[in-house]
């Protein structure tokens, strides 16, 4: 409440969009953040545009002289980038009774075998919602 003179009036509490509800925490978007993926799974991801992977996704199109790749191509390119640099880990992945640990060319393998498995990793490490400041501010109790 403020004074003026001897009157008292209520603080007004202004209506809109806190555009700080949309900020980002860079490290998470380069570093990673653990999610869950399904019961029992979860995933270390990168964001999908962080610099790191932009950086790599330009070397990647100058190496392979992309001019006449077919979209297979630049789909396995695709999966190489986000084995490389975005999904970062997992924790509780099995593929029957096997307990798969984390490596590259494993989720290079799983994504050409599972394309479903791709399209989630590569929707989660999309989504802004992921890696906001807000979220990040919550799991560490602030």
């Amino acid at each position: 409440m403020t004074t003026e003179g001897n009157a008292e009036t209520p603080a007004v509490k202004k209506k809109g969009f806190n555009i700080r509800q949309m900020q980002t925490d860079e490290n998470k978007e380069r570093e990673g953040s653990w999610m869950p993926y399904a019961e029992g799974l979860r995933v270390k991801l990168a964001r999908l545009n962080n610099p790191k992977v932009q950086a790599y996704y330009r070397r990647a199109i100058r190496m392979s002289g992309r001019k006449n790749q077919t979209s297979e191509q630049e789909r396995e390119e695709l999966r190489k980038i986000v084995a490389r640099e975005v999904l970062l880990d997992w924790d509780g992945l099995m593929d029957g009774d096997e307990v798969i640990t984390f490596s590259e060319d494993k989720a290079i393998k799983y994504f050409r075998e599972i394309n479903d498995f791709f399209e989630d990793i590569v929707k989660m490490a999309e989504d802004r919602g992921n890696f906001l400041v807000e979220q990040t501010k919550e799991a560490e109790g602030n």
